[in-house]
C-alpha cells in the first residue's frame, strides 16, 4: 500500500504511522494503483491532502489536555499573497506522561513526546500550471514496551520492570515538489521528492 501527503511520497514503511493534522482530505483508493503510482501500490493508496492556501486562509489553534496530562498543541497560518502565490506554515506537539512506571528503573513505561513543523508554498504562474512545495519535519520519542507478567490466578499483569526502559526514536524529513500541468486533451503531472529518515528502536525485554 502506498501512501501520500500532498502528492509526495511516503516510501518507507516506518514514516506511515506519522502524526497528521491540518489535513483538508483523505481519499482511500482501493486496489491496484500501479498504474499512476508505480510500485509498492498493489495493495491500494491512500492520499492525505492538507489545507490548501490558495483557497483556505486565516490562522488554526488548537489545544487539548486530558487524563495522565496528555497534552496537544497545533497551530497553524495560511496565507494568500496574490493569485498566483501562497503558503502555510503550521506546527504541533503532543505528549502524554503514560499510565505505567517501570517499576525497576522508575521511569515512565510508556511516556511520549512528538513534535514537527510543516511548510506549504503553492504557486501558480498561469492558469494550466501548478507548482507545490512542501517540508514536512517530524521528530518521535516515546517509551514502549510496557509488558509485565501475568499472574495466571489473579488474571492480572504486573507492572513493567525491565532493567532498562524500552523506548523508540525517530526524526524524519519528508520534502518534494509537485508540478501539475492541465492540457486540453491531458494532464502532465511530475513529482521529486526526498525523504530523510533517522529511527532506533530499544527493545529490552528480559
Amino acid at each position: 500500500m502506498g501512501v501520500y501527503l500532498d502528492d509526495i511520497p511516503l516510501v518507507s514503511k516506518s514514516t506511515f504511522n506519522s502524526y497528521g493534522y491540518e489535513l483538508d482530505r483523505v481519499d482511500v483508493l482501493r486496489g491496484a494503483q500501479g498504474t499512476l503510482y508505480g510500485i509498492n501500490t498493489e495493495g491500494g493508496l491512500v492520499r492525505q491532502y492538507t489545507k490548501n492556501p490558495m483557497t483556505y486562509q486565516g490562522t488554526d489553534i488548537r489545544l487539548g489536555v486530558g487524563s495522565h496530562f496528555y497534552r496537544k498543541a497545533e497551530v497553524a497560518h495560511y496565507h494568500k499573497f496574490s493569485d498566483r502565490f501562497a503558503l502555510s506554515l503550521a506546527g504541533f506537539y503532543q505528549g502524554q506522561n503514560g499510565f505505567f512506571r517501570n517499576q525497576t528503573t522508575g521511569d515512565r513505561a510508556d511516556e511520549s513526546n512528538e513534535a514537527g513543523g510543516r511548510l506549504r508554498l503553492v504557486m501558480q504562474p498561469s492558469d494550466r500550471l501548478t507548482l507545490n512545495l512542501m517540508a514536512d519535519y517530524q521528530w518521535v520519542r516515546q517509551n514502549g514496551f510496557n509488558y509485565g507478567l501475568l499472574d495466571m490466578d489473579t488474571q492480572k499483569a504486573a507492572d513493567p520492570a525491565t532493567n532498562r526502559q524500552g523506548n523508540y526514536k525517530r526524526n524524519m524529513l519528508n520534502t518534494g515538489l509537485s508540478m501539475k500541468y492541465r492540457g486540453d486533451w491531458a494532464d502532465l503531472s511530475y513529482t521529486l521528492s526526498w525523504q530523510y529518515l533517522k529511527d532506533d528502536m530499544l527493545m529490552d525485554i528480559d
